[in-house]
């Protein structure tokens, strides 16, 4: 029946996400752990999923530029004894919602060691959400894609639609600004585009030739211990490459985040 049907989708969906770190020993609630450990986590920072249509096979995040990385299930806490954090979700696919800078930096420090096409992704966004006055912004959402090149979004669109209207349709909508691959199936449907290609193929398309950028919001404050994640983040990739330390440290640039919310001086804030 339905029910049966979707307890045993979820079963193997769990145990697709935890493939990873499947173990066993003589315990199996320690087998258990393990795996619920990695789950608990993947949904804090989020599952990383490779999306594009990288010129290479296994080309990693720095290499390609249309390898993309997005992180789905990321959302804040959502722990049952904590009903002051309620978590949000969208209801589209690659679901995904926003978490704390800290819970989604602090479950991110592995990502490389289970998927190392991630490469430096996870330290270009967290080290490009610092602000010019050294303070990062609470509130960390999922990457966006948006396409700043015409000529680009045209030539996209012609390839993945099955008609002119449709080719037209989808141009408009990857020109009209930033947008998550959920948020596109659904614009798809909702003005009936025909596409003449699998989903997959088309979100390969259509997220590998665009521009990601990094989502956050000043959210409720500061906090001031972030930069212990960064180098965890650093240490992990160089343990992966140890080769591209130098390339990381001085070869990327790297963007400054702008919040609404600003510190005031210390002369502004005390009588």
């Amino acid at each position: 029946n339905f029910v049966a049907e979707k307890f045993e989708r979820a079963r193997e969906l769990v145990t697709g996400l935890t493939a990873g770190v499947e173990t066993n020993t003589a315990n199996h609630l320690f087998n258990g752990a393990v795996k619920q450990m990695f789950l608990d986590n993947s949904l804090r920072g989020g599952m990383p999923t490779v999306l594009g249509n990288g010129d290479k096979e296994g080309a990693i995040y720095d290499e390609d530029p249309k390898i993309k990385i997005f992180h789905t299930f990321s959302r804040i806490h959502g722990d049952l004894e904590r009903d002051y954090n309620a978590f949000q979700i969208a209801p589209t696919f690659f679901s995904q919602g926003p978490g704390n800078y800290r819970d989604v930096a602090q479950n991110r420090r592995d990502d490389v060691t289970f998927l190392p096409q991630v490469g430096s992704f996870n330290i270009q966004m967290f080290l490009g959400f610092i602000q010019a006055d050294g303070y990062e912004p609470l509130t960390v959402e999922a990457v966006a894609y948006m396409y700043t090149d015409a000529d680009v979004a045209k030539k996209v669109a012609k390839a993945v639609t099955a008609d002119a209207n449709s080719e037209q349709q989808l141009t408009n909508v990857l020109l009209g600004g930033a947008f998550r691959p959920g948020q596109m199936f659904n614009l798809v449907d909702m003005l009936g585009i025909k596409i003449a290609v699998s989903n997959e193929e088309f979100t390969n398309l259509v997220v590998g030739n665009a521009e990601d950028r990094a989502m956050a919001v000043f959210g409720q404050g500061y906090w001031s211990d972030h930069w212990d994640y960064y180098l965890d983040l650093i240490e992990s990739f160089t343990s992966i490459f140890p080769d591209q330390e130098e390339a990381l440290m001085y070869d990327q640039s790297l963007r400054y985040f702008f919040s609404t919310a600003t510190i005031k001086p210390r002369e502004a804030k005390y009588v």
